[in-house]
């Protein structure tokens, strides 16, 4: 209501959004598998290479990076085993312990837990950290926005919302085989890196 004033005109515009937004992530993934199966796409980069630039691609209301961390391998792409509703991961379980790299530079140092998320999130976006894993009050909110196509998904976010300054560089958290995907500024744009630990990380609205 504090965003739709409870008008129903707002709020489907803002539905209609977010079913784009969630449809044009599968469609990604999709994309992926179309990728993967056609060799000669993918790209070796090693952990802190410049893989884009953070942006605003797909339907956002401003530039940050959604980094998402899944267990899939590019043969589970082939075998069909892959979902943008299961097998992810708490990214904030491998940037804290350095396992994996920082995706982009930061003004904060480290993922707060949830709770202590949810008790300051005002404060963590002004430093760039807008949403992290889990039922933030943002997803608990808003559950349909996650909810709609991945009922696992409703009040969850299943990633890491951060941003830095326009034009801030997104980097490679970890050596690895890297896909990017296009979709365009509508649909969204982005990059799917699969690492030799069985891990695949997402860089998404990515310019």
């Amino acid at each position: 209501l504090k965003v739709t004033k409870n008008d129903e005109a707002t709020y489907q515009q803002m539905l209609n959004e977010i079913l784009a937004e969630q449809q044009s992530l599968q469609q990604a993934f999709n994309q992926l598998l179309s990728q993967i199966k056609n060799p000669g796409n993918e790209v070796e980069v090693k952990r802190g290479d410049v893989i884009g630039i953070q942006g605003r691609s797909g339907q956002v209301t401003g530039e940050h990076l959604h980094f998402g961390v899944y267990r899939y391998t590019e043969q589970d792409f082939l075998n069909g085993k892959y979902s943008l509703c299961y097998s992810h991961l708490n990214p904030a379980s491998y940037l804290n312990l350095g396992s994996l790299g920082w995706p982009l530079s930061a003004d904060f140092s480290s993922i707060p837990s949830l709770a202590d998320f949810n008790a300051n999130d005002d404060a963590y976006c002004a430093s760039g950290l807008c949403q992290v894993y889990g039922e933030t009050k943002y997803a608990k909110l808003y559950p349909w926005v996650y909810g709609n196509l991945c009922p696992n998904l409703y009040g969850f976010h299943n990633g890491i919302d951060m941003n830095g300054p326009s034009g801030t560089a997104i980097y490679a958290a970890e050596d690895g085989v890297a896909y990017t995907v296009r979709l365009g500024d509508a649909g969204g744009n982005g990059v799917f890196i699969f690492h030799a630990n069985g891990l695949m990380t997402l860089y998404w609205h990515l310019r």
